[in-house]
This record gives structure tokens, sequence and C-alpha cells, in this order.
């Protein structure tokens, strides 16, 4: 944002807020934003109310979902580089209020469009509905764009349906979704976006960076706490030094892997919390507890991540039966492996 508004491009930031799966992160989500001079958050239903009070503290605009009892207040309006920017969230709606709700949506966007030149909305819809809401406003003139859910982008976006835009986001911090308004003297406003790509090309900012360590370091401080009050039981499972006397091979190849080193990994990123643990550790998979003590090779990713607790198979010498797709996709999602193939991946730590 920084650079953009370097390079003259006048700019105002909003997020989509979804702050809502993890309590402990959102003053430090909403003080970040407001050190980088976020504009507004557009919150969620279940997560209006309970990030107010954080948001008042980093003095950032909080707006909940379009309410049509209350329009006004659940709609923002402010000004970029002399153009008059209006926006909405909309929420899945029951069906049996869709009418209502969409009579009372026109309105507000009747009242929004007196007072913004560029009008869009915050979508969580389907995307049928978006489509049938940019038929229905577009040729209107009251909605201009509708920045879609990550989760309800199609491959064709963006594209326009019947005069208004509809953009692709993503989420997690991956991109930026930049909307761009240029108009000449006479003619209607011409909109156009693009995802920005957050990568390593940017330096992160000292201030939004140390709010983060801060939080790890918070985070792997209670955790340390936690284990040391309830150390780990006995495993329920084998851990990978006791496949090694049948499987010395297997053993070898798992040693020298980067699943052997998955939690040193995170040690080293300062990244030893719930949220990473989770597949990055098996006792804590297992278990809810983490050993810091636990020799590299009774942790990390392990056989019996994949190939299960091993009981049956001590018993009976029988293999259980796998989804390689299935096992692996637990933890290399598209959220966070995108690129990941399954086939490509399995060459790489081939120890059969």
């Amino acid at each position: 944002m920084a650079r953009l508004t370097a390079d003259g491009v006048p700019t105002a930031i909003v997020d989509g807020g979804n702050l809502g799966s993890d309590p402990s992160k959102r003053p430090v989500i909403l003080e970040s934003m407001a050190k980088m001079s976020y504009a507004a958050c557009l919150t969620g239903t279940d997560e209006a109310d309970s990030v107010r009070k954080d948001a008042g503290k980093g003095k950032l605009s909080l707006t909940p979902p379009f309410d049509p009892a209350d329009p006004k207040a659940t709609s923002w309006a402010g000004e970029l580089g002399g153009v008059r920017v209006g926006l909405l969230r909309l929420e899945p709606h029951g069906s049996s209020g869709q009418d209502a709700s969409e009579a009372a949506l026109v309105s507000a966007l009747e009242a929004l469009k007196k007072r913004a030149d560029v009008v869009a909305l915050a979508s969580r819809l389907s995307d049928a509905e978006n489509r049938r809401l940019a038929r229905r406003l577009g040729p209107a003139g009251l909605l201009q764009a509708i920045f879609v859910a990550p989760a309800n982008c199609t491959p064709d976006l963006p594209t326009v349906t019947d005069g208004v835009l509809l953009c692709p986001t993503k989420d997690r911090g991956q991109t930026v979704t930049l909307l761009q308004a240029e108009r000449t003297v006479g003619q209607p406003w011409k909109l156009s976006c693009r995802l920005e790509s957050i990568g390593t090309a940017y330096t992160p900012d000292p201030g939004v960076a140390g709010l983060i360590a801060r939080y790890y370091e918070t985070q792997q401080t209670t955790l340390a706490a936690a284990t040391a009050e309830k150390p780990l039981s006995e495993a329920s499972y084998a851990p990978a030094p006791r496949c090694k006397p049948c499987h010395a091979k297997a053993y070898e190849v798992w040693r020298k892997s980067a699943h052997a080193r998955a939690v040193e990994t995170l040690r080293g990123k300062q990244r030893l919390v719930p949220e990473c643990l989770a597949c990055h550790s098996e006792p804590f998979r297992r278990n809810g507890r983490f050993d810091a003590g636990l020799a590299a090779e009774d942790d990390g990713v392990q056989c019996s991540t994949c190939h299960g607790d091993a009981i049956l198979h001590a018993l009976t010498r029988g293999a259980e039966k796998m989804s390689r797709e299935v096992e692996c996709g637990e933890c290399h999602d598209a959220v966070h492996h995108a690129d990941f193939g399954t086939e490509k991946a399995l060459v790489v730590i081939r120890h059969w």
C-alpha cells in the first residue's frame, strides 16, 4: 500500500473481516490494519459485536454487514482522490426474507448513490446470486462493482455483467484486490481491477512485523506453560524410532526429509503455536500437547501421521490402506500449499 501511495495512486484500504475464527488474533490484526491506515473493516455477522471493542482501540472504522433495518449504519462511504466511494457488505440471507431484504438493499443503494460516485458490494453470496444482483442493479446505475468472496470466485473473474465489474479476492493475505476508477470529463466512471500479489518483493513493515512477532512469542510462552503443567502421557502410537528395526531404509529416508524437521522449521520461524503444530507435530496432533524437550526423531511429521498408529500392524504385520491424496491433502491443502502436487511430492519422499 505504501508503494501504491508513493506512486501517486490515491488508495483506500478496506478489509473483508472474517476475524471470528481466533479471538486471540483480533487485537493484533485490527491494530495492524490501523497501522497500515486501513479506511474500514467490513465485518461478518458473527464478529461485528465482538470486534468492536478492539477496533475502537485501534481507531479503525468498523462496518457490520448490511442490515435492512439500519442501512445507514451498515454502509461505508469515503472520499478518495476526489472520488466518492460507497461500500456495503452482503451476507447470505434466508430465502424467506429475500424479497424484503433486496427491496431494502435497492433503497439503501439509491441513498448511497447520492453520496458516492462509485458503489461496490463486498459479497459473500453465491456466484449465481452475485450475477443476478449485477443484472438487476447494474442497468439501474446503482452498482459498479462486486468484490466476490474467495470461496465463490470463478475462473472467469474479473468479468463484467450488465455493467457491474465482478472482482476476485483471495484470503489469508495472499493478494490485494486493487480496484481502479478512471473517468474522462463528461463520461461515466471506468473501472478495472487486478490482483496484486503479496510476496518476497515487499519488505515487511517494521511496526506490523513487531506486532506479529510479539503475538507469536506470547503464544509460544503460553503453550510452553501449558506443557509444563500437563506433561505428555505415553504415546498412543508408534513413534518413528519404533519403526526403524524393520524399516531401516524407510527410516533413513524419513530422517533426512523435511517431514522429520517439521518442528525445527517452526522453531526457526518462532511459530511453535497450535495452529501450526497441528500439522507439524504428530504428538500435538494426537494429544493436543507439545513437549519442547522431545528428541527430534520423536516429533515432526512421523510415520504414523500417514500410515496410522501401527498398533494393528504390530499385531498382524498387515498394512493399513491409505489414500495418498487424502492423507497429504489434510495439511498440504490449497490454502497453505496452492502449488502442491501429490505425485511430484511423493517422488521427493519415496521410501518404499
